[in-house]
């Protein structure tokens, strides 16, 4: 897992942020310890923001600048066991570009 989450072999755009999403100052997306109430109140307000397929992209591949938090709906260790399989499935080159074309798919989804 460890190996997975250091991996990070190129960089996409920032996320298309407005400062109005749900995560913009709230304290429940970035704690030391996620319970059950905390992740379910965290993912459930994710799940209603306009870039949260493209912020989950993100993450999964940025994985050292999403180390923390929730990100794209989804906590640490789900995304570590997301990209673990991902890298199993695809290898890393073909997770590369599939993963670079959600990104642009997902950015425009979110400004449309």
């Amino acid at each position: 897992m460890e190996a997975a989450r250091k991996a990070s072999p190129w960089i996409l755009s920032p996320l298309p942020l407005t400062g109005n999403e749900p995560c913009a100052g709230a304290d429940v997306f970035f704690l030391d310890f996620y319970g059950a109430t905390e992740s379910r109140l965290a993912t459930r307000l994710c799940r209603q923001c306009p870039v949260v397929e493209a912020c989950f992209i993100w993450a999964l591949v940025h994985p050292s600048l999403a180390a923390d938090g929730i990100w794209g709906a989804t906590t640490p260790g789900q995304r570590d066991d997301i990209r673990a399989g991902l890298v199993r499935r695809l290898g890393p080159s073909r997770l590369k570009h599939v993963l670079k074309e959600a990104y642009t798919r997902a950015v425009r989804k979110s400004d449309a």
